[in-house]
């Protein structure tokens, strides 16, 4: 539906009012737009890309806040109020999407559900499928059998 409206607005000349009509509709159709669950919004501050990069290679890294601000050379309230302004998450929050983002990664190479649990950093891999049940809407153990979010 959405190309469909982008190409009847380009059959419109600026400023006619069915082209506005339909301007309104795509505005309010994008707005319910919800983003995807893996979505991994971006820091601009370069400190705080280095930690996200660094996690993103590395997300079973068990440093806590106090370590990442220090890394980053922040306070760690200066780290947090940084980090959600810029990405809009909470750096923990972020966190578990860097780690779902990898084990969607190592689910789809085969590997079971209670070594992607590990290799992502959980101690527990009930935490691990509580957490990916929340946030995915099914256990990585569906995941594996129907093949979701390919």
């Amino acid at each position: 539906m959405l190309k469909e409206l982008l190409r009847k607005i380009g059959e419109y000349r600026t400023g006619d009012a069915r082209s506005g009509r339909l301007v309104a509709v795509l505005q309010d159709e994008l707005s319910a737009v919800s983003p995807s669950p893996l979505a991994m919004p971006w820091p601009a501050d370069p400190r705080l890309c280095r930690i996200a990069e660094t996690l993103l290679v590395d997300p079973a890294d068990a440093r806590g806040l106090h370590q990442w601000s220090m890394a980053a050379g922040m306070s760690r309230r200066t780290f947090c109020r940084q980090f959600r302004a810029e990405t809009g998450l909470s750096f923990i929050e972020w966190r578990q999407q860097a780690r779902l983002a990898r084990a969607v990664e190592l689910l789809r190479a085969g590997e079971s559900v209670t070594a992607t649990a590990m290799a992502v950093g959980y101690e527990s891999v009930s935490a691990f499928v509580a957490l990916f049940r929340a946030r995915l809407g099914s256990p990585p153990r569906n995941f594996v059998r129907n093949r979701e979010y390919e």
